[in-house]
Parts: structure tokens; C-alpha cells; sequence
């Protein structure tokens, strides 16, 4: 279940530290989960499976758990395949099906770990007249919640919409083929049924789009893709240079309608990408906006490396959700032997919230990016281990700072607003960490030394720091303190204060 807590100072980087000896920035691997959460099983998922993740998850206040993925929907030498929209005039039926790429699959879940997909009756597919499909059309869309709209709209969707738009290669006035969609969005009081907006944004898509609503901008935030030399203006995707990668883009709005074209904020080296045919991609965000801290964003970039065909994930960080670094090692990825997820992952929006820990969701295959398709233009299922992985990760536990035999990390002044100091640490069996209070002038607050604190030990996700007699904060409470603590064989993630 969801629970509330004091907002964390996470300790990703180095910018809440003033300074630090003997302690070493870790980056830390999720735990996966050996099988996974959902598979192809149903006759409208089978081969049906998408490349691309099209996927987030969102936790209600209650604890219960959904999640939207992405199927294809192109049948064989074109055919569309037996869909039916109930409870729809004709014309906004074919609206829908105008563009018949891929279908919003629907699923629920009371923990995240079991998922039901439920029996819906607004699409039928064949003879099957209650499935648990949502929407068809270009999709690759992610769901958020939005605290800004009434209930009938709360829920949000970016998504790829509308018919596909003229392409103009170099040198053409007038375009002669159509590629790539637009990028719509959609509003939901339950996640099942959507109204769909049109056009929200004034670019083109053929990936997962992720939006979220930034408690700390006070804006509607969007990632999409870039393709090198492509821009887009007049309705139309206008090819300027031939020369092409994948990167990253962004915009954001104070109206979820009316965003303004992105920029480019994330694109891989030169030297990454060159030549193409060996060259790296930077593939889909999973951008996240981290609801338990009040400046902390992460990117999960799966990097799709062209001479393999296989796709690992790293991770970007920001304090202010624009600039980002992106870390040069993995951070998860493919599993050994033949299992569901040994070749490419794509990692999905959202998290669910477990209190100690948190859940992730990724799309794994066993077969890499470049697999042949199957006949109707999507991923092979039968016989071939596909699905939507889980995995788990410490709260705050992205990153430590790791003291070693002997270690010291001071911190920059932080106010405090609270009566407790929070940390969370992992001291193992034989690690010990301590805190010393300091001024802003660097001396130690008498009351809260090194000598008079009690010692942490073994691995506390949510400990209270106390100094002798018990004490806590409650006598500091509006003053701006460093933090200074000392310890070895110990990973620090983050305090409160």
C-alpha cells in the first residue's frame, strides 16, 4: 500500500555534500525478479507482443495497482484484424481505427506482484466479445495522474494518435508518403474509459511518450524522441539531414492541451552512434518524475546498441528534471541463458510503492531488436519466452555513498523541519555509521556530537538518529544545520531532517 512519508535528500550525487573522505558514489543494480508479471497468453496477444514498451503503471491512494500496455494490431498483408468498438457511432469508429498500429491493453492488481486482466466490453476481438482492450491507434502512451483536474479528467495519457503525418525527405516541396504520427492526449476518470484530445503536442512519434505533472516546476512534462535531422512544423515531418539516431527530447506546459515543440536534451556522442550500423541509439526514457523526494528525476534509457541488436538500460540523473547526466555503465542488463528477458529490455513508466522497497515494470525478450517479424509486423510469442518483467529496488536505493574502513561525508546546511533525523543505511553485519550535528559555521551543536550519538547498525530503510538521553531535533527545528557522519562498511541513501 501507498504510505506517506517526509520528502528524503538522496544522496544520487554529490551536490547535497559539502565535502567528503573515504566515501565513494555507488550506482546500484534493481533485484529481478526470476519470472515475469505478465505474459502474451490471451488470442489477441499472441504474436501480438510490441516492440516497444507502451507501458506505465500507476498506484491509486488505496494500494491497487494498473497498468497499460502496448499490442500490435496490424494483421497479416495489411488485413485489419476482427476488432469491434461497442457503444460508438460509425464515423468515430473508423476515426479509431484509422490508424491500425497497436491496441491499449489493460490490467489490475491488488500488490503489483499479481495481475488480472480484467473482461471489458469496449472492444471485442472476433468471437470474443469481452477482452481487455482500451483503445486502437498509434499509441506508445503512458498514464499519470493529474492533481490538477477535476475528477472526470484526473487521469492523463501522451500518447501517438490521428492519421500518419506527410513525410518530406531532402530536397522535396510536396510529400509523396506518410511515416510517422502526431502526438495526442487523452483524459480519463478511470483509466478505461479515455477521451481522446487530438493533437497536444506539436511533434511526431513512433515511441513511447512519457508525461507526469512536476510538483516542483508547477508543469505538465514531456519526453519524447528526436530523430536526428528531423524536425517538425506545418503538420508534416520534414527530413533535413539523412544522417540518423535516436535521442532525447523534451517540453513542458502549464496547459496539458498546448505543449510547445521539444528540445533536444539528451543525444548520444558522436562517437556513440557512428557509424550506424555499429553505432548506439538512446532508445526510451521511463522518465520519472521521484515522488518521494522533492528534487530528484531519473531517466531508464534503454540504449539500443545497432551491432548486436540488444538493448541495455542506464541511468540519467537530475535535480531540476532538465539537465541530466547519464551514467556510462549499465544499470540493468539482459539475463544469461534463454530466459524471457536475455536480449532487450525496455522499461515502462510508473512505479508501485511497497514502503521499504519499490517496483519497477520492463518489457523483455529473449531475441533482439532486430528479430525477424511476424507475419502481421509485430514480435513472435508462441514458442519464443517474451513478457513484462518486475523489478525491485530499496527505497531511496538507486545510489549510495559508501564509506569505507574509515569514512566521514558532511553535508551542506539543510533547514530543520521536523523532530527526528531519518536515515537510510545499510551498516551489514560489521559497518557502523554515526552522526555530529554541525552549525553553519562548521562547529559541532553541543548535544549532538559524534561521542554522544548512538550508533547505527545492520540495515535500517527507516531509522531516527538519537543522541544521548534520546534526544532527536525537536530542539533545532528552523535552523539550518550540516550533517556530519562517520562510519565504515556502510551505504548511506538518503536522510530526512
Amino acid at each position: 500500500m501507498a504510505t506517506k512519508r517526509c520528502a528524503s535528500v538522496l544522496l544520487f550525487d554529490d551536490q547535497p555534500i559539502q565535502s567528503k573522505r573515504g566515501v565513494q558514489r555507488q550506482m546500484l543494480p534493481p533485484e529481478r525478479d526470476p519470472n515475469p508479471v505478465l505474459v502474451p497468453e490471451l488470442p489477441w496477444e499472441i504474436n501480438r507482443w510490441a516492440g516497444d514498451p507502451g507501458m506505465s503503471v500507476l498506484q491509486e491512494e488505496d494500494g491497487h495497482c494498473y497498468m497499460w500496455y502496448m499490442l500490435k494490431h496490424e494483421a497479416a498483408e495489411g488485413k485489419t484484424p476482427p476488432l469491434a468498438l461497442t457503444g460508438l457511432d460509425d464515423k468515430t469508429q473508423a476515426d479509431m481505427l484509422a490508424c491500425p498500429r497497436y491496441i491499449l491493453a489493460y490490467a489490475s492488481s491488488t500488490d503489483g506482484i499479481s495481475w488480472t486482466k480484467p473482461e471489458l466490453d469496449l472492444i471485442s476481438w472476433g468471437e470474443h466479445e469481452r477482452t481487455n482492450l482500451l483503445m486502437a491507434g498509434r499509441l506508445g502512451g503512458t498514464v499519470f495522474i493529474d492533481p490538477n483536474a477535476p475528477a472526470e479528467s484526473r487521469l492523463k495519457m501522451l500518447y501517438g494518435g490521428g492519421e500518419r503525418v506527410p513525410y518530406l525527405l531532402p530536397g522535396e516541396a510536396e510529400a509523396k508518403r506518410s511515416v510517422y504520427h502526431g502526438i495526442w492526449g487523452a483524459e480519463s476518470a478511470d483509466g478505461v474509459h479515455w477521451n481522446q484530445l487530438g493533437q497536444v503536442l506539436p511533434w511526431y512519434t513512433d515511441t513511447t511518450n512519457v508525461c507526469y505533472w512536476d510538483d516542483q516546476r508547477q508543469r505538465y512534462v514531456a519526453f519524447v524522441r528526436r530523430n536526428h535531422g528531423m524536425d517538425f512544423a506545418d503538420g508534416a515531418t520534414i527530413v533535413r539531414d539523412r544522417c540518423f539516431y535516436r535521442a532525447i527530447a523534451r517540453a513542458e506546459a502549464t496547459d496539458f492541451r498546448d505543449f510547445p515543440a521539444p528540445t533536444c536534451i539528451l543525444a548520444p556522442p558522436e562517437d556513440l552512434w557512428h557509424p550506424y550500423n555499429t553505432g548506439t541509439d538512446y532508445y526510451n526514457t521511463a522518465a520519472m518524475k521521484y515522488p518521494f523526494a522533492p528534487d530528484a528525476y531519473f531517466l531508464f534509457i534503454s540504449f539500443f546498441h545497432h551491432r548486436t541488436g540488444l538493448l541495455d538500460v542506464h541511468l540519467a540523473t537530475s535535480r531540476d528534471g532538465i539537465e541530466y547526466e547519464i551514467e556510462q555503465e549499465p544499470w540493468f542488463s539482459p539475463a544469461p541463458g534463454d530466459r524471457f528477458d536475455s536480449a532487450s529490455i525496455y522499461f515502462g513508466a510508473g512505479l508501485v510503492d511497497h514502503g521499504d522497497e519499490f517496483s519497477l515494470y520492463y518489457r523483455g525478450y529473449s531475441y533482439p531488436h532486430t528479430a525477424p517479424l511476424v507475419p502481421h509486423g509485430s514480435f513472435p510469442t508462441e514458442d519464443v519466452p517474451v513478457g513484462i518483467g518486475r523489478v525491485r529496488v530499496r527505497r531511496d536505493g538507486l545510489f549510495a555513498q559508501v564509506f569505507g574502513n574509515a569514512g566521514e561525508l558532511v553535508t551542506k546546511p539543510y533547514p530543520v523541519t521536523g523532530s527526528q533525523l531519518g536515515v537510510n543505511v545499510d551498516a551489514g553485519a560489521n559497518g557502523e555509521l554515526r552522526v555530529a550535528v554541525l552549525d553553519p559555521a562548521g562547529q559541532t551543536i553541543p548535544g549532538y556530537s559524534l561521542d554522544t550519538c548512538a550508533p547505527i547498525i545492520g540495515n535500517r530503510v527507516d531509522t531516527a538518529v538519537s543522541w544521548e538521553g534520546k534526544r532527536g531535533l525537536e530542539d533545532l527545528r528552523g535552523r539550518d544545520v550540516s550533517l556530519r557522519f562517520v562510519g565504515s562498511h556502510a551505504r548511506l541513501f538518503s536522510f530526512t531532517c
